[in-house]
């Protein structure tokens, strides 16, 4: 082989080798949430005061990986207290105490049966729903101050 293909074999391998690890890279990065949490805590005198850190987050892909979530933003999450998922069509699901409301995950195994879920299911004024990925979160209120936390880590 003469000189010049082996150095176009070489930089073809360069130029693969580099966009694979850019494709890696902003993958993981579109996979990372940061988010702002407050914490009100009392001090020795019984006064409040509020603490804000930073934490990052996976976003949620699945149930476990939702409720890992949860809890690293601060949120106290239940344990599970059963969701009939099978009623609604979903491959697996949970109801869960998360803050201070509850909140109810399906998993399916795509994105329109979930969607498809939610329109047929899923209608109350009352709940705010929506999907992401395959996951499809029922949260039992619309009150902006529960749901705002719950949602931060989608």
């Amino acid at each position: 082989m003469s000189s010049r293909k082996i150095a176009a074999v070489i930089t073809g391998v360069i130029v693969i080798a580099a966009v694979i690890v850019g494709i890696v890279v902003i993958g993981n990065h579109n996979s990372k949430k940061t988010l702002t949490v407050k914490a009100t805590t009392a001090n020795s005198q019984g006064q409040k005061q509020t603490q804000t850190k930073t934490v990052e987050v996976t976003k949620p892909t699945d149930i476990k990986s939702a409720l890992v979530a949860w809890k690293a933003a601060g949120l106290t999450v239940s344990d599970d207290q059963g969701a009939y998922y099978q009623v609604v069509g979903a491959s697996n699901g949970g109801k869960y105490n998360v803050g201070a409301t509850n909140v109810e995950l399906y998993e399916f195994s795509d994105n329109t049966k979930a969607n498809g879920a939610k329109t047929g299911y899923f209608t109350s004024d009352s709940d705010t729903v929506f999907v992401t990925g395959t996951l499809l979160v029922d949260i039992h209120t619309t009150d902006a101050t529960l749901v705002d936390p719950i949602k931060a880590v989608f």
